[in-house]
């Protein structure tokens, strides 16, 4: 089996972390973003509570809530 061996320098590890974690990170903001909408349309939130759910459904990107 063929292997691949990538070196990172000092400044580049945090960014190689992320990116190999990306799929959990989606896997999160997915789910945040599921509760979130779930609050909205099943819960009976006060107004205020409905503004800040939605601006955290906001934060979402697109892209994780087009790959659910």
């Amino acid at each position: 089996m063929p292997r691949i061996t990538i070196e990172f320098g000092d400044d580049e590890q945090s960014a190689a972390r992320e990116a190999m974690d990306a799929s959990r990170l989606a896997d999160a903001l997915r789910a945040i973003d599921e509760e979130c909408r779930l609050w909205i349309k099943h819960g009976e939130p006060a107004e205020q509570e409905r503004k800040r759910l939605e601006e955290i459904r906001e934060l979402v990107p697109e892209f994780v809530r087009d790959f659910a």
